[in-house]
This record gives structure tokens, sequence and C-alpha cells, in this order.
């Protein structure tokens, strides 16, 4: 799994993949990147839902997620840093979007598919291909509600 926390910068790296070739050597290479389209505050991370490297994996969850906390939660000032009460009821999220970019295999093969909270696939993404990686937008507010994870799914 690849995590990153952003906060002041415009572009994340997810992070290096570390391989040691048949010689043992080690080498990194570079599994994506994402930046924020609109300075929200984001977490964002790939995990490979297979157990195969993120760039041969057929299924990959991306998570984009952005400030997100109980509806009526009460904090003591606009810090935050002290919670009164939890709050009820559902979720509350702020709206953002990130740019991703996936060093994948095959990325003409990839279909982005939008997940409902409940693990579901809700909508197709719009990709598209450059410089021989994925590229798309994840975006919180989606059609059927706020959007936290995306599936990429590899054909044969």
């Amino acid at each position: 799994m690849l995590c990153i926390e952003s906060r002041r910068e415009k572009w994340y790296h997810l992070g290096n993949r570390r391989n040691w070739n048949e010689a043992g050597e080690l080498h990194e290479k570079n599994s994506g990147s994402f930046g924020s389209i609109d300075g929200t505050p984001t977490t964002a991370f790939a995990v490979s839902l297979d157990g195969k490297r993120l760039d041969v994996s057929r299924r990959v969850l991306f998570t984009h997620l952005t400030d997100v906390q109980a509806d009526g939660s009460v904090f003591s000032d606009s810090t935050r840093t002290l919670l009164y009460d939890w709050g009820k009821g559902g979720c509350v999220a702020r709206d953002g979007k990130v740019e991703v970019r996936l060093s994948i295999a095959k990325p003409e093969r990839c279909t982005v598919y939008a997940l409902g909270t409940d693990g579901n696939r809700k909508c197709r993404i719009k990709s598209r291909i450059e410089d021989g990686s994925l590229l798309f937008t994840a975006n919180v507010r989606q059609p059927f509600g706020a959007c936290f994870h995306y599936e990429i799914e590899s054909s044969d």
C-alpha cells in the first residue's frame, strides 16, 4: 500500500515501489502521483486488491479522503482540536478534487469506477492515457452522493 497525506504542496507522489531484480539489485520506480485541483487538504492512497504490484495488478483501490466527520459534530473552537460532541446521523465531507496519475503496465485496458460507501460500483469515471500512465479525476462530489473510493480494473 502506498499512502500520502497532502496539505501544502500541489503534487504528491504516491510513493516509491521498491523492487529487487534477479541480480539482487534494488531499484525504485514512482508508482503514481496525485495533485489537488482545488487546494483542498486531502489524504489519498492506492492498494492492490489481488496482492500484485500496483503496476501489474488487475484490481486497484484508490481512496481519496477530504475532511470527513459526523453530521452535527461540535468542536470547542475553529481549530477543531477538542471535540465536544460526536454528532449524529450520517457523515459530511468537504468537496475536493484530485488529478490521479497511476503508472500501470497496460493503462489502455483499465476502467475506473466510482464506488459507493457500500463498496458497490456506482458509475464509470472518465479516464485518459498520457505518457503511458492512467489519469483520472477523483471528485468527492458524484451524481450519487459523496465518493471516497475508486476501483481501477484491468481487463485481459
